[in-house]
């Protein structure tokens, strides 16, 4: 199971459609609302559990709203970097 954090600060648990639970490349850009796919390593210890989050990659360029909550749970963020648009976290093994 996966974590949904929208810009507005909602969080909803979600699971990929494969028997596995996994997601497809559709499924992730339909979660974070289209665009390019990144896919950022974090600390488990940190975030729950999830060993990634996925974001539009252009979420900056594309001048997305800064989601707070998101940013707080990102390990690779210095001091002056944030992460926009909607996340989802989940395990690595939950991308296909």
């Amino acid at each position: 199971m996966a974590l949904l954090i929208k810009v507005d600060g909602t969080q909803e648990e979600v699971n990929g459609k494969n028997d596995d639970g996994s997601f497809t490349l559709d499924q992730l850009k339909d979660a974070i609302g289209g665009g390019y796919i990144e896919v950022v390593a974090c600390d488990p210890e940190v975030t729950g559990g999830y060993s990634c989050f996925v974001c539009d990659e252009e979420g900056k360029f594309k001048q997305f709203k800064i989601n707070e909550e998101a940013t707080k749970l990102s390990t690779y963020t210095s001091a002056f970097d944030v992460v926009c648009g909607n996340v989802l976290f989940c395990k690595e093994a939950e991308i296909v």
